[in-house]
């Protein structure tokens, strides 16, 4: 299951590098201040990494981290905790996208009508095609096709992952600010940003089958059980639990801030939380039922969270909604060369 948050705008991204320029050094977690409390997860690491990423893609079964900057592509070892190769040719690098069986990056240009397709064991470019500059690129597994969605526009665009040739086009209710897919059910959801809604499409059918209501306000955020059964979303300062099948709201929890990011772990039966920019927030999924069960005060700027299923690992990544050429002019000041992020690990207690 892959997820995706739309690139926020040029005002939104100014925000958070601001605020990710004021973060602590890297040290002991007890000198950063950070408050643990008793529950599942234990935050066990810490790591500065030498740039500052647009965004990112995360492959578990290879415990790597992909992710796009201005200055190129960079591979990150989860395990080693270090940048193991960097694609310097990929300059611009904007949203990402991965197909994991044959090995290919999908990485979209910010600022040009460019789609470049990476060979992630070599890390070279293996064919580039035309694609719409500034859109989101979301790679659909169960029938291997790019979606292609704009935060500022009402479409959304299946393309040809071979040659980028656009096979359809949907009409969306309003405008997408989070996509997530289901290939269980082979389907993708979409959530607008203008309207209450979250917008069901069949893959197979390359168009929308049910509209589901959903709050509006505050940050966007989706995660999926494996089987499709159940969808979570954030909601204000809430959490739903819907229905897979008819998007009915089975159970609601506060975790008391907006939730950023989600990310559901079918073998623990826990939903995890980023609420704000550095709260993590634990919560019991129940078929019915939902229990906040931990919090977790990071005392970092973090803006997405990546589940590796079988060791039951969160890690949390800041990254930069690079947009602009304040962007641009901001970030050297800020940290110098590709910038600087944080990665945390937080490790599950057996």
């Amino acid at each position: 299951m892959r997820l995706s948050t739309l690139r926020r705008s040029v005002w939104c991204a100014l925000t958070m590098a601001l605020a990710a320029g004021g973060g602590h050094a890297t040290g002991a977690l007890a000198a950063q201040g950070i408050v643990t409390s008793n529950g599942p997860y234990k935050l066990t690491g810490n790591a500065r990494v030498t740039y500052a990423a647009v965004a990112h893609v995360y492959n578990a079964a290879t415990n790597r981290l992909y992710s796009s900057t201005r200055g190129g592509v960079y591979q990150y070892d989860t395990l080693t905790m270090k940048v193991i190769g960097r694609s310097s040719d990929v300059r611009g690098a904007g949203s990402l996208a991965l197909d994991s069986g044959r090995n290919e990056l999908y990485v979209l240009a910010l600022h040009d009508d460019t789609m470049q397709v990476l060979d992630v064991t070599t890390r070279k470019v293996v064919r580039t095609f035309a694609a719409p500059a500034w859109f989101n690129a979301f790679y659909e597994e169960s029938r291997g096709e790019l979606y292609y969605l704009r935060g500022d526009s009402q479409e959304l665009r299946v393309a040809d992952r071979q040659n980028g040739r656009v096979l359809a086009t949907v009409a969306l209710g309003g405008r997408p600010s989070f996509v997530a897919g289901d290939p269980a059910r082979k389907r993708v959801l979409v959530r607008l940003a203008n309207k209450p809604l979250i917008q069901v499409i069949d893959t197979t059918e390359r168009a929308i089958v049910a509209s589901w209501p959903a709050r509006v306000d505050g940050p966007s955020a989706l995660a999926i059980d494996p089987t499709g059964s159940r969808v979570f979303a954030s909601a204000g300062r809430d959490v739903v639990m819907l229905d897979g099948a008819t998007g009915k709201e089975l159970a609601r929890v506060s975790v008391g801030d907006a939730t950023y990011s989600l990310v559901f772990d079918a073998g623990t039966g826990y939903l995890t939380a980023l609420s704000g920019p550095g709260r993590i927030n634990v919560v019991k999924a129940d078929a019915s039922s939902l229990k906040l069960v931990q919090s977790l005060d990071t005392g970092e700027v973090i803006h997405e969270l990546f589940l590796d299923p079988s060791t039951h690992t969160i890690l949390a990544a800041s990254r930069y909604a690079d947009e602009g050429l304040m962007i641009d002019v901001l970030l050297p000041q800020m940290s110098g060369g590709d910038g600087a992020g944080t990665l945390l690990t937080l490790t599950f207690k057996k």
